[in-house]
Parts: C-alpha cells; sequence; structure tokens
C-alpha cells in the first residue's frame, strides 16, 4: 500500500470519478459536495478531472483543504505535499494546453473541409445533403409539403407568430 494513503484516509469513503455535464447531473448528484467525508477521488487520469485551469485549481484547493488525496493511474497525490501539488499543477497545465491544441486541429480541419466543399454539417428538419453535396428538401414528400404549408402560411399571414398561433 502507498505510504501516503493513511489509516485516517481509509476511514472515509471514496469516491469514482465520474464526469458530470449537465445542471441537472451536477443539482442531482451531489456526491463531489460531501469532500470532508472523502478520502480519495479515484479517476482514470486526475489531469481530467476539471475542464479548465480555474476548475482544476480550485479542485486541488479543495482536496488539500479538507485532506483528500487524489489518486489515478500513474500515482497517489496529497495535495498538501508540495511536490504532490506541483505534479498535480503541472498533470493540468499539460491538459489544458492538449485541449488547445486538439480544438486548434478541430478548427483547421473543419477549416479545410469547408475550402475543399466537403464540410458537412447537421441540416434542419426537412433538409438533406444530396447526392451532390448539396443541400435539398427532405425526399420525404409528407415533409416537403408541410415545409411548403408552413412558407405558405408566412406569406399568407405576414408573421412567424400568426402561423405558430
Amino acid at each position: 500500500m502507498n505510504s501516503k494513503i493513511t489509516p485516517e484516509h481509509l476511514d472515509r469513503g471514496a469516491v469514482v470519478y465520474v464526469r458530470q455535464s449537465t445542471i441537472t447531473q451536477v443539482m442531482e448528484h451531489t456526491e463531489s459536495q460531501r469532500a470532508g467525508a472523502i478520502g480519495a477521488v479515484y479517476c482514470l487520469e486526475a489531469s481530467r478531472l476539471a475542464r479548465n485551469g480555474r476548475d482544476w485549481h480550485h479542485l486541488i484547493d479543495l482536496c488539500a483543504l479538507v485532506g483528500t488525496l487524489v489518486v489515478d493511474g500513474d500515482g497517489v497525490y496529497d495535495p498538501r505535499l508540495v511536490n504532490d501539488r506541483l505534479l498535480l499543477g503541472l498533470k493540468g497545465t499539460m491538459s489544458e494546453y492538449e485541449l488547445s491544441l486538439l480544438r486548434q486541429r478541430g478548427l483547421a480541419a473543419r477549416d479545410s473541409k469547408a475550402k475543399r466543399g466537403e464540410l458537412r454539417f447537421t441540416l434542419l428538419p426537412g433538409y438533406c445533403w444530396g447526392e451532390t453535396g448539396r443541400i435539398e428538401m427532405d425526399p420525404d414528400e409528407r415533409v416537403v409539403s408541410a415545409i411548403r404549408m408552413v412558407f405558405v402560411k408566412f406569406r399568407e399571414l405576414g408573421s412567424a407568430r400568426q402561423v405558430l398561433l
């Protein structure tokens, strides 16, 4: 067993990290708010615990404040220890840099596809990509007639609100 894991940590609970993305998940899954009762946070890779540097350092500060360890595949980190805090800080900074690179590469790939005329994106209901790569109305005649009816009603009534009503 790792020497950083003390009997005090073992007396507490452990949390296996699952990223929460929506406000509903944050509101309904309140395990993260019980930090004082948690001895360790386990995750596959510590740097993935937060999406940006501010959140990452806030998490590390909170863990240090309540004496909670951070455990990932590379090791056991005690944010109260200066060397572990340095390693966790480096992991967070490298993760931020990596995310920035991935974002830049994704945008460059999108722009490159757009320049070649190959960029595809999700279309509004009632439209689809044709075989020639052009945007076309859905081949389903029921869909096409419903869309045409909306435009006819708009011309007739003069406003989108009236069409809705």
